[in-house]
């Protein structure tokens, strides 16, 4: 039975970009981008295909897709956000800093024994159309539906972590707060105190949203809290336009986006030893949208 292949990479597989800056700026026919372009030395890095966000049509030059990155190290600290080195899933056969009840197992077995998932390390990318090229989806490394859903929930201990510690950064930016408001204003009771500040503070934009519908003409607490409202309205044509998953409506940020070649099979173009840093991923981006 012959292979199915396709002009477009499936969601599930890992693959090998390479981004093409010059590509990116010749639509500005800009002498200086496209000389800056030429200079730049861009080298093939090692994703993860999330998910397509497009659907590309027989004309399409491209397709968006949001993506993980894979690393060989461990992800960089970033203190102020709470993240750090340690929020990495490794991909088997890695077991180095493995989770008790997660293992992410490709098919077929992958060729790299050092690479890991960071989080937060989702970007956007557009692939390139190749017409003289097609994508072997089946004969690439991917995911099996399990694994992807279960790729998603691996991270829930960190990102419980993350919230930990955005909670406890609030606490002690309110008890600061506190601090300055009582030696400006004499309250009756503590948790008056406490109210100002946060509410100074902390007004949310989740808080202007629920404002705002709940002083709505339309609203009646009787009806929208009733177990028997009516369910809400299912997104409209129109709304689902707004999405511009056909790429109909020009998006000046679509040039930002990296435009990349892409190949799945990995053991062809890159070795254990030769996986860059994604972390060059973004600087490459940078320089392109300086």
């Amino acid at each position: 039975m012959s292979r199915k292949v396709s002009s477009f990479p499936k969601a599930r597989r890992f693959a090998v970009v390479r981004m093409d800056p010059v590509a990116m700026v010749e639509h500005l026919q800009d002498p200086l981008a496209t000389g800056a372009a030429k200079e730049m030395r861009t080298q093939k890095y090692l994703v993860y295909l999330d998910f397509p966000q497009d659907l590309p049509m027989p004309d399409s030059e491209y397709c968006r897709y949001r993506v993980n990155v894979v690393a060989t190290e461990l992800r960089p600290a970033v203190p102020e956000k709470g993240i750090t080195r340690d929020m990495v899933i490794p991909i088997h056969p890695n077991t180095q800093h493995a989770r008790a009840g997660t293992k992410v197992t490709v098919t077929p077995a992958f060729p790299f024994s050092n690479c890991y998932f960071w989080i937060d390390g989702r970007l956007s990318l557009r692939v390139r159309v190749s017409r003289d090229r097609r994508y072997d989806n089946d004969k690439a490394y991917q995911l099996s539906i399990p694994q992807h859903v279960s790729l998603s929930d691996a991270f829930e201990h960190d990102f419980a972590r993350i919230n930990r510690f955005w909670r406890e950064r609030r606490t002690m930016y309110a008890e600061e707060h506190i601090v300055e408001v009582s030696s400006l204003t004499s309250f009756g009771e503590p948790d008056d105190v406490f109210f100002a500040a946060m509410s100074s503070s902390f007004y949310t934009e989740e808080s202007a949203l629920a404002e705002e519908y709940v002083s709505s003409p339309d609203f009646s607490p009787e009806r929208d809290s009733s177990p028997s409202s009516t369910p809400p309205v299912p997104p409209s044509i129109t709304d689902l336009l707004s999405l511009n998953l056909f790429g109909w409506d020009e998006d000046p940020s679509f040039q930002f986006i990296p435009l990349v070649d892409l190949w799945l099979d990995l053991d062809e173009h890159l070795t254990e030893s030769s996986i860059p840093n994604p972390v060059g991923l973004w600087k490459e981006q940078e320089k392109v949208g300086l």
